[in-house]
């Protein structure tokens, strides 16, 4: 079973966590909802490892530059 999508989404979404030195990159999402699931997730790591919220945020690019997004 595979599975198709039938357009192109308006936004890609990507989650930035500029937490450590080296700045990670996760996604790309094609939903808000999904970018903000990733973010969530990796705020909440673990309670021993949580991260700075305003270090880790959502990025949304409608096939031009990336921008910042508060969701």
């Amino acid at each position: 079973m595979g599975r198709e999508i039938e357009s192109l989404p308006v936004h890609t979404y990507m989650v930035v966590d500029e937490t450590y030195s080296r700045v990670m990159y996760y996604g790309p999402y094609s939903t808000p909802a999904a970018a903000k699931g990733k973010r969530t997730r990796e705020i909440n790591a673990g309670s021993n490892y949580a991260k700075d919220p305003s270090n880790v945020y959502i990025m949304r690019s409608p096939a031009g530059e990336w921008e910042r997004v508060d969701l």
